[in-house]
Order: C-alpha cells, then sequence, then structure tokens
C-alpha cells in the first residue's frame, strides 16, 4: 500500500494540474532484508545471508574503484568527484569520490494506493543514514569520509547560511555544520562528515526553508550517531 497526498504544480502555466507526493511508510534496512530472506525457507543462516549481500556490495566498491559502472538489479551507480578545484593540474583526494545510484524508473506491479490527508509540508524527514566507509546504517559517522542521507525533503537553500545539515553533540548542544555537499536532492543528500570529536554521539538535523523568507523547519534523524575516525 503506497500513501500519497496531492499537492498543486508550482511551474509557470501548469498551476491547474497536481501531483502526487508519495508519504513514506518507514525504511527497510539491511539487516530486515536479511531476517526476511531468511523467513523464506532459504535454508540459509543469517549469518551466511549477511555475508553475500556485504559481499556483493564489496565487489561492487571493487568494480567501481577500477573506473567501472556497476549495474545491480535495477539500480545503476557511477562515481563522481566532489568539490571545486583552484587549478587543472589538481589532484583529486579519496574524500571527494562518491558514489552516485542513477534511478531505473522501474514500474512497480500490483500496488494498491491510499490517498492520505495532506499534513506538514515543508519539515525534512530524515529517515536513513548510510556511512560511505563502513556500510552501516543510522549507527556510526566516520570523521572526514562520506556520508549519505536519504528521506523526504531534504533539499535545501545553500546561500542560506541558517540552512543545511547540522550534528548536534549529544548532552551539550554544540552543533558544527557540513560544509561539503555534493548531493543536495529531496530524497537524498551526500556529504563529506565534518570534524566531529571521536567516541561522542550526534543528532544530525537539517534545517531548511521551503521558500525565502518562510520560517526555519528542523528534521532529525531518530537515530543518534557516534563518531568515529
Amino acid at each position: 500500500m503506497i500513501k500519497y497526498y496531492m499537492t498543486p504544480l508550482t511551474l509557470e502555466g501548469q498551476e491547474q494540474f497536481y501531483r502526487a507526493v508519495v508519504v513514506s511508510d518507514g525504511t527497510f534496512t539491511e539487516d530486515e532484508m536479511v531476517q526476511e530472506i531468511a523467513e523464506l525457507n532459504t535454508g540459509l543462516p543469517t549469518r551466511s545471508i549477511s555475508a553475500f549481500i556485504k559481499l556483493i556490495f564489496e565487489i561492487r566498491d571493487k568494480k567501481l574503484s577500477s573506473g567501472q559502472n556497476v549495474q545491480l538489479g535495477d539500480t545503476f551507480y557511477k562515481s563522481s568527484i566532489l568539490g571545486k578545484f583552484e587549478t587543472e593540474d589538481q589532484t583529486p583526494s579519496l574524500a571527494r569520490v562518491t558514489v552516485n545510484l542513477v534511478d531505473s524508473r522501474k514500474p512497480l506491479r500490483d500496488v494498491r494506493f491510499n490517498r492520505v490527508k495532506r499534513t506538514d509540508t515543508s519539515t525534512p524527514i530524515p529517515e536513513l543514514f548510510f556511512n560511505v566507509k563502513t556500510e552501516e546504517a543510522n549507527s556510526e559517522i566516520t570523521i572526514g569520509n562520506m556520508g549519505r542521507l536519504n528521506g523526504t525533503r531534504l533539499d535545501f537553500d545553500t546561500s542560506d547560511a541558517a540552512q543545511g545539515i547540522f550534528f548536534v553533540e549529544v548532552g551539550t548542544g554544540a552543533e558544527l555544520k557540513v560544509e561539503i555537499v555534493g548531493e543536495n536532492r529531496p530524497s537524498q543528500l551526500m556529504f563529506m562528515v565534518p570534524t566531529l570529536t571521536a567516541g561522542n554521539q550526534y543528532t544530525l538535523e537539517i534545517r531548511s526553508r521551503a521558500k525565502a523568507g518562510a520560517d526555519l523547519k528542523t528534521g532529525r534523524l531518530a537515530d543518534n550517531l557516534t563518531a568515529i575516525a
């Protein structure tokens, strides 16, 4: 069952039309995938299933590191390099390299729809933080490495200093803003994790405005993240 609500288009000349916005029903994690496969009477222990899934992504990363694009099922992966360079002779660092997912636009089959009432349509909804280095989700953040955040209404105006990605230290409230953002889309952000304090826990916040002059809205990831070196 896919939940959705209708909202008017804002494009000039298209104001009389509407678009359907999907309301997320949560995030299905890798651990849950392992458990569901195990429940299909495959005869495989969960440890073997988990190891096999990790092996697939290890091979994916190996091929991406060699300069190849990778297609797994309906998902297409390709590498990109973040940031700007002062000269054409400057060599990118590994920390600037990230992986982009290219949407295959495969249509779903046998789907039922449930139209729901439109509620808050401006607050960001962070759902899943993925540590690109460790491939762990919603648990650890590796200082100085790439992170990926998926959710809803995550994009923000980079020209507004109040908007962006913030890590707020649990207990003290000290905050640090992300300076390098490679991908800034409503459903996904790719960014460089700033210099946090190893061992401390942080709340990941997305702050944005629906439009210039609007109130600043803050969305928080439900799980606190532990900084690791």
